[in-house]
């Protein structure tokens, strides 16, 4: 895991010491995604200079060290990531006369690059990366990001100069940088509480869209070209679907455990301590029992725990830990500790990212980097094989209620919102009582969102709702102009079912926008590597042959997960309800986060500053404090706003 970033400056006007010393500074501003060197190149001639920020995990000599030049000279590389395969595509190379210095995989992926050419050389990489190659001969530079999105990119002209990095600090450190906001990315962010790619904060800063390449050349200064697809989901679903799987159920659970191994054998592959995050659900413990399985020794694994009883699943990871024979490391953390994270948040995530979840993540990867350098996580699972609630709820919602009039749909919300969320709970306590069921963590809340749901005009309405938390960017915006929406997907493929449907909706926008980007800036927070073996795009297209009722079944998802880890642990210790990886930031807003959250959407302040609708703000936070309504994730995603606005603008 590295951090990558350069500019190619078509005035020519800077010698060889100031082009490095100032992409020196744009690696420094991201030390923390490789705190162990920093190091540049360039050529004076094209205005081209590649700056690299090195964690060593595989090859941890001076022969690893990046910016690296071609045995042929022709080609430059900065890369971020790592190629699981590596070893299997250097084997290839060598078959075909190519000698190497070391035994990193950035080498395997240059030497590829200058034998193979570089479409032919991406159609062999299994690996998240990102990364940026130099061709002195073609006068081009090509920034190139993996299928899933893991890693990111930024990139973009400010005026005569091309800039791109991994984080946005090092975008900022240079001169010709523009701080001007995109409006459009703005109002994106506050319905989403993420923005989505291609989209930045900042005008005319893009991030490269998963599964692209984009080359810039130097004669034509200003000019973007129009990203080239070398892989999408929505060729891969076709693929899939035109080769079904065939096999009975238990065939299916093999082929997966198989495909498991050859994923984790290779991600598993390391210079420096490895282990894992253990949350005690599904995910991460079909992780760790494969990865246990496949190693000799106790592999690490690590859990963070809270006080709040709703929210920890750390003596549920501890006994999964027991059963696996790893060797675990729980820390339960302190509300002080989780609330101390809060105010660094900003730094960590270099544009606005409201998802609260990224505080646990943050945490749980400060812990593991104690130990390990690289950490393996479950992220992903839910997207390949339906595991969140709404991949089962949202398409039975539309069979259920989508063929009654509107109208009347819309006079049973109006019914269901007349009692508040408070009094909601109130009631289904007590009709818990009666039938000795549990009652749902924020079941009033959840009755307002169903209400807000019941008269949406079919299953992409229904997504954008659920997936929403304003119903425009006018709302908490005084002028969102120029809004564009901001595609979610690719074109659905043909066939989908309604659950199919969400599920390829999740893998295109939640997961690359919301998922991935939390983990990765957590992660590097603390300098720790995080692999996310669900993420091999083998496990994608082998998920997308799966007849349907191999992922939801009985209104319950990921069931080919649950058999084939029913294989290593007894089904008591992980069929339970999911919680998911959250803290209780509502009740945080309304007790130690009170002072801080109604500082940051002040009236006063918010009419000075000219941005947010202070009417509607001010009354969703009036809301919220007074118990009323659980408006957590909107104005979570107003206080990382305000809170990003603070430290960079």
């Amino acid at each position: 895991m590295c951090g990558i970033c350069g500019f190619l400056d078509t005035s020519l006007s800077l010698h060889k010491d100031a082009l490095e010393d100032l992409s020196l500074r744009m690696a420094a501003a991201m030390a923390h995604r490789g705190p162990d060197e920093g190091t540049s190149w360039s050529d004076p001639s094209n205005g081209v200079v590649l700056g690299h920020r090195r964690l060593a995990v595989i090859d941890l000599t001076p022969t690893g060290r990046q910016p690296m030049t071609s045995r042929c000279g022709n080609y430059t590389i900065v890369m971020n990531g790592e190629i699981y395969n590596y070893r299997e595509i250097r084997r290839n190379l060598e078959r075909e006369g190519t000698a190497f210095r070391g035994t990193s995989d950035t080498e395997v992926v240059l030497e590829g690059i200058a034998l193979w050419g570089l479409e032919k050389t991406l159609e062999r990489l299994v690996g998240m990366f990102a990364f940026a190659l130099w061709n002195s001969r073609k006068r081009s530079l090509t920034l190139v990001r993996d299928r899933g999105g893991e890693k990111p990119l930024y990139y973009g002209w400010m005026g005569g100069t091309f800039l791109f990095g991994s984080d946005l600090r090092a975008l900022l450190e240079h001169p010709s940088f523009s701080k001007e906001l995109d409006l459009g990315a703005l109002g994106e962010y506050c319905m989403r509480n993420y923005i989505p790619a291609p989209a930045s904060i900042y005008k005319n800063i893009y991030k490269l869209l998963p599964g692209t390449f984009c080359a810039i050349s130097p004669e034509k200064p200003g000019e973007l070209s129009v990203p080239v697809p070398y892989w999408t989901l929505n060729e891969t679903v076709r693929a899939a679907r035109q080769n079904p799987f065939a096999g009975t159920p238990e065939e299916a659970v093999e082929a997966l455990r198989e495909l498991l191994r050859t994923t984790l054998r290779g991600q598993m592959i390391a210079d420096v301590p490895l282990g894992a995050f253990l949350s005690g659900g599904i995910d991460s413990s079909l992780v760790v029992a494969v990865m246990q399985e496949l190693h000799s020794s106790p592999v690490r694994t690590f859990t963070i725990g809270f006080e709040e009883t709703s929210f920890d699943e750390a003596s549920e990871a501890s006994r999964v830990a027991r059963h696996l024979g790893t060797n675990h490391a729980t820390h339960y953390v302190t509300p002080r500790e989780a609330l101390d994270v809060v105010p660094k948040l900003s730094t960590f995530y270099s544009e606005p990212f409201g998802d609260s979840s990224q505080i646990p993540s943050c945490l749980v990867a400060a812990f593991a980097r104690k130990s390990v350098t690289v950490a393996l996580s479950g992220d992903g699972g839910d997207e390949l094989f339906g595991g969140y609630n709404r991949h089962m709820w949202l398409p039975r919602l539309e069979r259920r209620w989508g063929g009654y009039p509107r109208p009347f749909r819309r006079l049973l919300a109006r019914s269901l919102t007349s009692l508040s969320p408070g009094t909601w709970d109130i009631l289904l306590k007590g009709a818990g009582k009666l039938t000795g069921r549990p009652v749902p963590r924020l079941g009033g809340y959840k009755v307002h969102k169903l209400a807000s749901l019941l008269d949406a005009p079919g299953l992409d309405a229904l997504y954008r709702r659920v997936t929403t938390f304003w119903n425009s960017p006018w709302e908490p915006l005084i002028s969102p102009d120029p809004f564009q929406d901001i595609p979610l997907e690719n074109d659905l493929p043909e066939g989908l079912g309604g659950e199919e449907q969400i599920i390829y909706r999740d893998y295109c926008s939640y997961l690359p926008g919301d998922g991935l980007p939390k983990v990765d800036r957590a992660c590097m927070s603390a300098s720790l590597e995080g692999r996310a073996p669900f993420l091999d795009h083998r496990l994608l297209a082998f998920a997308w042959s799966l007849p349907g009722e191999y992922k939801i079944r009985n209104r319950t998802g990921k069931w080919l997960l649950r058999e084939l880890l029913a294989s290593y642990l007894p089904r008591e210790l992980f069929e339970r309800p999911k919680m998911g990886f959250g803290i209780p930031v509502s009740l945080w807003i309304r007790g130690p986060l009170k002072e801080w959250a109604c500082s940051l959407l002040d009236p006063s302040r918010l009419e000075r500053e000219g941005l947010l609708n202070v009417p509607n703000v001010q009354k969703r936070l009036r809301e919220h404090l007074g118990g009323t309504h659980d408006h957590s994730d909107s104005l979570w995603g107003l206080l990382m706003l305000q809170q990003w606005r603070e430290t960079y603008m």
